[in-house]
């Protein structure tokens, strides 16, 4: 498949998205729960808080994207979360994630974005090689940091 036939589509169905986000919390064994599923309602009812796209090429689906949006006035207004990125085993090391990056990064410029952040896990280090030959760097002087407002469980994440 030529990598200049992907392209992005926003999520075809709540279904759909859901499979999506099990498929790849179950590959970084990451728990995919109730609280999961509500935020993907919550995003794809409304461009407020990012998008969802499908990765398709030729009308088949062969990964996801996830983007949101967030405001630091250091860069000087809004900038895009990458939040997940997962491309279907047979469709990786071929140039589909630098191609849907590339229009991800596209994207986000005429949204008016200033800047992508990402997360990796610290354990994938082929991933963040790729990152790094896209241009994205770590800070050497920061490391994110998250504390869950919910009352339920203050130690975890829901």
């Amino acid at each position: 498949m030529n990598t200049a036939d992907l392209s992005l589509e926003p999520a075809s169905n709540t279904a759909s998205a859901y499979e999506w986000v099990r498929r790849y919390f179950a590959y970084e064994g990451l728990p995919f729960n109730s609280a999961v599923e509500k935020g993907v309602s919550r995003l794809l009812g409304s461009n407020r808080f990012g998008w969802f796209f499908e990765l398709m090429v030729h009308g088949e689906a062969i990964g996801y994207a996830v983007l949101t949006r967030a405001f630091d006035h250091e860069i000087g207004g809004e900038y895009a979360i990458l939040t997940d990125f997962f491309l279907l085993e047979p469709h990786r090391r071929h140039g589909h994630g630098s191609r849907a990056l590339e229009l991800l990064e596209k994207f986000a410029r005429s949204q008016g974005l200033r800047a992508m952040d990402l997360y990796v896990l610290n354990r994938n280090a082929r991933v963040r090689e790729f990152y790094h030959r896209h241009g994205f760097r770590d800070f050497e002087d920061r490391r994110p940091m998250t504390k869950s407002l919910l009352e339920q469980n203050p130690t975890t994440m829901p």
